[in-house]
């Protein structure tokens, strides 16, 4: 399968962001090229988290596209006005980055992905609310996202990763400092309120940041809301290593469209 990269940086109201869109440039005719794909990374990464997904999805003939997230210094050095701006509008990129993929295809999709790893995740599911995609047939894809149950000491609260996060805490927008972001992502979890849509957790096993039943326990919540939720849950998928994701979005979305 043949793909062409087209790189842009789009402009929401109130961030500008960069994207890369991966055309699928020809059609193995099962059905593959009637999909869009949008996905983003999770806290303090970049799109590059996300090279492997697209690549894999564009190889099999679905077009995507990968971007990085307002405020986020390893996809580009736009800064953020504010934290409420980002928690209030983040999500609305997805809408700008599947128009930058609508207009490189050139087609309307007949169905829709949107997904991303850890904080994507989450915005994921922001946006699959938005009325904007309220017309859509849409399901969201969630790699590294759960509600952490475990009663051991949290990676988040361990000497080492304070140590880690004094330097990944400069790679983002001091507008979204890690002690503003880190409460708001926990209480958006606990009060999720996303309700009748398709999604799909994959969490791999050795996911720290997840923890043991994590993954379950969202599924739960999401299940409780009327959602239709299936999960994946590989032996090695640490939650360092999102790209390794690749093949398990892919076998789940083969499966889901009989492509």
């Amino acid at each position: 399968m043949s793909v062409k990269i087209i790189k842009k940086t789009l402009e929401h109201p109130k961030f500008k962001f960069n994207a890369m869109a991966f055309k699928a440039t020809k059609d193995n005719g099962n059905g593959a090229n009637d999909i869009f794909a949008v996905m983003t990374h999770g806290y303090t990464a970049s799109k590059q988290d996300c090279i492997s997904w697209a690549q894999r999805l564009s190889d099999a003939g679905i077009h995507t596209v990968i971007f990085d997230q307002p405020g986020h210094y390893l996809g580009s050095y736009h800064n953020v006005a504010s934290f409420e701006d980002f928690i209030e509008s983040a999500h609305e990129c997805f809408i700008h980055a599947y128009e930058f993929l609508k207009d490189s295809v050139g087609i309307e999709p007949q169905h829709l992905v949107l997904g991303g790893h850890s904080l994507g995740a989450l915005m994921s599911l922001k946006a699959i609310e938005h009325n904007y995609f309220k017309e859509f047939n849409k399901l969201s894809v969630c790699v590294g996202y759960g509600l952490n149950q475990s009663e051991d000491t949290h990676i988040f609260d361990t000497a080492f990763y304070e140590k880690t996060i004094n330097i990944r805490r400069q790679l983002v927008s001091p507008a979204i400092d890690s002690d503003k972001m880190f409460p708001w992502i926990k209480a958006y979890k606990e009060e999720i309120d996303v309700s009748d849509k398709r999604i799909h957790l994959i969490c791999g096993k050795d996911d720290l940041v997840v923890g043991k039943g994590g993954m379950a326990y969202l599924e739960q919540v999401l299940l409780d809301k009327g959602n239709q939720v299936t999960s994946t849950e590989p032996n090695r998928l640490p939650h360092n290593n999102p790209e390794l994701a690749a093949s398990h979005i892919y076998s789940f979305l083969k499966k889901e469209f009989n492509l």
